[in-house]
């Protein structure tokens, strides 16, 4: 055997048995040690509201983190029941709750209230701000924009910016050059692929830019996405009318703010079969790599898409008593935590599952400092949790 290649699989079996993962394929270039998040565990629930026993959990909400503090905000739950069983309607909520994290611990130090209850709306931080762009209620889809920054002692302040010039949700966006970009989603309830920027600060018809859209479908809605450096990841998602039954996308794409230009990235596999990751939430775990948790099941999801879309009548009627009567297991939401590896484009589980129901509808998961923060999410179709948990980043 030649003496090179002795001397990688020697570093390739040191780095094993130090529990760090080797990709085989490309061993003639580069080793690398996967981050690792453990020491799962639940550190509280979010708050009932006042008068109430208890708080069914959120999906879909405003999330995010500036410096000591995370921020939850909007989304949307069933209090009065399932929609099918009960008749009951999508509440959406205003309620926007402030937490300490300085030591690691979770603490609820301040509460307020969005100018009108919001879900499926995009979080965008800039700077020492966090902007929460667009959504929806029971009224309709937004233009919203609202600045969210805090004190020293995390008293908020809101600031609403002047409106979109197009009512906007179920997409991602970003803040680049100091233009915010909207990335996919719905315009007025209807599915897009589409890419536009305006200027952060307020726009009107004259300061849209219409960029390339997102490649692949002709529309793209509920994906995760994250912002690095100068560009925007965008992660599967869902295609509203598709001519293959495929409703649940496994392509990625990398959108360069210099160029304007897209590319293709490795699709979302998981042992070489298509992984879902819709519903799911992205943070960035190191400087060339992306953890995602949560999602739908990419199977079940496609197959009861079909059937709901296909089936009339009497036979719709049963599917969905069937469906909807199935406990959390069932549905089967990822517990994968599953790491994209920019550097060598790449996707790769870590070697734990999350130790609780994966979350969907979309999930609400942040990072500060070496913790990772979990809140609510779906754990079967429509059923929320309250449960917050916190993950700690370790290599």
């Amino acid at each position: 055997m030649h003496s090179r290649t002795v001397f990688r699989l020697f570093w390739a079996l040191t780095f094993l048995l130090s529990g760090c993962s080797v990709d085989m394929d490309t061993l003639h270039s580069e080793l690398y040690c996967d981050s690792q998040v453990s020491n799962w565990h639940k550190i509280g629930e979010l708050p009932a509201h006042t008068g109430k026993d208890s708080f069914p959990g959120i999906a879909a909400a405003f999330y995010g983190s500036l410096g000591d503090y995370l921020i939850i905000a909007g989304g949307t739950n069933f209090p009065d029941g399932h929609p099918f069983f009960n008749g009951s309607k999508k509440n959406y909520e205003s309620r926007g709750l402030i937490y300490s994290v300085a030591d690691g611990d979770l603490a609820l130090v301040k509460t307020f209230e969005l100018p009108e209850p919001s879900g499926y709306g995009a979080t965008v931080k800039h700077e020492n701000s966090l902007y929460f762009v667009g959504g929806a209620n029971e009224k309709g889809f937004l233009n919203s924009v609202i600045k969210v920054a805090l004190e020293k002692d995390g008293t908020p302040n809101i600031q609403k910016l002047p409106p979109l010039p197009l009512a906007w949700s179920d997409g991602g966006a970003a803040v680049y050059d100091d233009r915010l970009y909207l990335f996919g989603g719905k315009v007025n309830g209807e599915a897009i692929n589409d890419v536009i920027s305006v200027p952060l600060h307020g726009a009107n018809s004259n300061d849209v830019i219409k960029h390339r859209g997102i490649p692949g479908t002709l529309t793209r809605t509920s994906f995760p996405s994250i912002k690095l450096g100068k560009g925007m990841y965008i992660f599967g998602g869902l295609y509203s009318d598709p001519s293959d039954g495929k409703y649940v996308l496994a392509d990625s794409y990398r959108f360069d703010f210099i160029t304007g230009e897209w590319k293709a990235l490795s699709d979302i596999t998981l042992d070489g079969l298509p992984y879902s990751v819709l519903g799911a939430s992205a943070v960035q775990l190191g400087p060339q790599s992306v953890l995602l948790l949560g999602g739908v099941n990419y199977e079940i999801f496609n197959d009861t898409l079909a059937k709901l879309s296909n089936l009339k009548g009497e036979a719709l009627s049963d599917f969905k008593k069937h469906y909807f009567s199935q406990p959390p297991d069932y549905y089967q939401f990822s517990r994968v935590q599953m790491e994209y590896r920019t550097d060598i484009d790449r996707w790769l589980p870590l070697n734990s599952k999350l130790p609780f129901n994966g979350g969907a509808g979309p999930v609400q998961v942040i990072r500060s400092g070496e913790y990772i923060y979990h809140f609510g999410g779906e754990i079967k179709p429509v059923v929320r949790t309250p449960d917050i948990y916190r993950g700690e980043i370790g290599r």
